[in-house]
């Protein structure tokens, strides 16, 4: 596995879907649509052709491109890595047989640790559940769930974390994480649970990892010091690893080191009103310029990390079928 960075959780992209569509506030500065309305400007037409139809006035319409050629980018000979793929792949425009084409490659390239984000753990549910049935009939040896896919889902609020967070307990992955980035507000997670079946419930610390950040960005909004101890000191009576990536573009001082803050230009400001003169004070900050500790401390916590899947490289499985009927 490649050495860890700072603040990252994965290694290379997996760029399988281009295009989205906004569907709640957490989508309201969305690094994929920025990027995506730089590049369909590009004059290398390779580059601008995969954003061809996706946009409306620089913002994400609801089409997808599929990168059909991009599917082989993993490959059983590579050294391990994290791949997370981008965009969302169970997103309700992505047909079943492209999706498949990708649990497939996830399953022929098991030195790797893929990581499939979504917004949409619903479909996730549907769409794991065929794909698997299909692959264990093509593959009769497959390990079902899918023991190098991390199932993930987002949720940097409270009603979102309500709703996604059972839908992704109950989709079949072997691992499951939570992103709450951008935090946007507090989350109370102990009542968050789903029923499986008749007498199975599978509450939120089955989870394997949450991760926690603020957000980047020009737009970016701040990161309160308090929502983000809530769901770590949760984590830590649950049991459930955290792994905290970053404060983004507002990091939290108090006030009496105000005067030794440094920056080049004017800072910009933002003082919680909720704790009278003991409300913390957020400082916009240069992007890369702001630690990864939360009250001293890093917590790197990624259950991914710590495994080793050297010994799959070329362990090429062969099909004995191809049929999704």
């Amino acid at each position: 596995m490649k050495e860890q960075k700072p603040g990252k959780y994965w290694d290379r992209a997996w760029s399988l879907v281009e295009g989205c569509m906004k569907i709640d506030k957490e989508c309201e500065n969305c690094w994929s649509e920025e990027q995506a309305s730089i590049r369909v400007r590009q004059l290398n037409p390779k580059i601008r052709e995969r954003y061809v139809n996706v946009l409306t006035r620089g913002k994400f319409n609801g089409s997808v491109n599929l990168m059909w050629n991009d599917l082989y980018k993993p490959t059983p000979g590579q050294s391990p890595a994290v791949w997370s793929i981008w965009n969302d792949l169970f997103h309700h425009r992505v047909p079943f047989e492209f999706q498949y084409k990708a649990i497939e490659r996830i399953h022929l390239c098991q030195q790797h640790t893929f990581i499939a984000c979504t917004k949409r753990p619903h479909n996730a549910i549907e769409v794991m559940d065929k794909a698997l049935f299909h692959l264990k009939r093509n593959y009769p040896d497959a390990v079902t769930p899918l023991p190098n896919l991390v199932g993930m889902t987002t949720a940097g609020y409270q009603s979102a974390a309500n709703a996604r967070i059972p839908e992704l307990l109950r989709a079949d992955f072997a691992l499951r994480a939570v992103s709450m980035e951008p935090m946007l507000g507090p989350i109370n997670l102990d009542s968050i649970c789903v029923t499986i079946s008749e007498g199975e419930v599978r509450p939120w610390c089955d989870l394997d990892v949450i991760i926690l950040g603020g957000e980047t960005g020009r737009h970016a909004r701040p990161l309160h010091p308090d929502w983000a101890r809530g769901v770590r000191d949760q984590c830590e009576r649950a049991g459930v690893p955290f792994y905290f990536k970053k404060w983004g573009e507002w990091y939290p001082v108090t006030r009496n080191v105000e005067a030794r803050i440094r920056h080049k230009e004017d800072p910009e400001w933002h003082i919680w009103p909720d704790q009278g003169e003991e409300s913390p004070v957020s400082l916009k900050v240069p992007r890369g310029t702001t630690e990864r500790l939360l009250d001293g401390v890093e917590h790197n916590a990624l259950p991914w990390r710590e495994k080793d899947n050297s010994q799959y490289m070329l362990d090429i499985a062969e099909p004995v079928g191809t049929d999704l009927a």
